[in-house]
C-alpha cells in the first residue's frame, strides 16, 4: 500500500500430488494475491507445478476474475513464449532455453534458480548463469541488439 513492494511471491500451488483441498485453497489465496496486486499494480510470481499453455491460461483465468490482467511471471516455466495468455515465462537461463528464446522480443525472463544451500552451492542453476548465457549467445553470433530489447523488458515491467 506504501508502494514499495517490486513484487509479490512466490505464490501460488504445490508442485507435488496433494489433495483437491488443499488445489482449492491455493487458488483461493492466489485469487487474494490477485486482487491485492491489482489494487496497489504490483507483479506477481508464480511458483507452481510445471503449466503448459492450458494451464498458464488457467491461472490467467482466476486472476481475470479479480481484476488483475498483466503482470503475472511464471518463475521456473517451460520456455512457453507463446500462447500463455500473458503471464510471463521465466525460463531456466540453461543452454538449450537461452538459445530457443525470441531474442528481440519482449515477454520473458531468464532466471537463476538456486536453493542457497551452501553445501550444494549449484543445486539448480548457479547465480551467474544469465550473464554467462548472454555471453555464450553473444560469441554465437546473437545479435547484441536484439538481447539488449529483450532484456530491457526487465525494466518495463518492474517500471525501473
Amino acid at each position: 500500500m506504501e508502494q514499495r513492494a517490486d513484487a509479490i511471491g512466490e505464490v501460488g500451488r504445490p508442485h507435488f500430488q496433494v489433495d483437491e483441498r488443499i488445489i482449492e485453497a491455493s487458488n483461493e489465496i492466489m485469487s487474494y494475491i490477485f486482487s491485492v496486486s491489482k489494487d496497489n499494480d504490483i507483479p506477481v510470481i508464480l511458483h507452481t507445478e510445471s503449466l503448459d499453455s492450458h494451464g498458464m491460461c488457467g491461472i490467467m483465468e482466476l486472476a481475470s476474475k479479480v481484476g488483475k490482467k498483466d503482470r503475472i511471471i511464471k518463475h521456473f516455466s517451460q520456455p512457453i513464449f507463446s500462447d500463455n495468455c500473458g503471464i510471463i515465462p521465466s525460463v531456466p537461463a540453461n543452454r538449450k532455453n537461452a538459445r530457443n528464446a525470441p531474442w528481440g522480443n519482449e515477454g520473458f525472463f531468464l532466471e537463476t534458480d538456486f536453493a542457497g544451500d551452501i553445501s550444494k552451492p549449484n543445486f539448480v542453476l548457479p547465480a551467474d548463469s544469465v550473464p554467462n548465457r548472454i555471453k555464450m549467445l553473444l560469441q554465437e553470433g546473437v545479435e547484441e541488439d536484439k538481447i539488449i530489447r529483450s532484456m530491457e523488458f526487465y525494466r518495463k515491467f518492474y517500471r525501473k
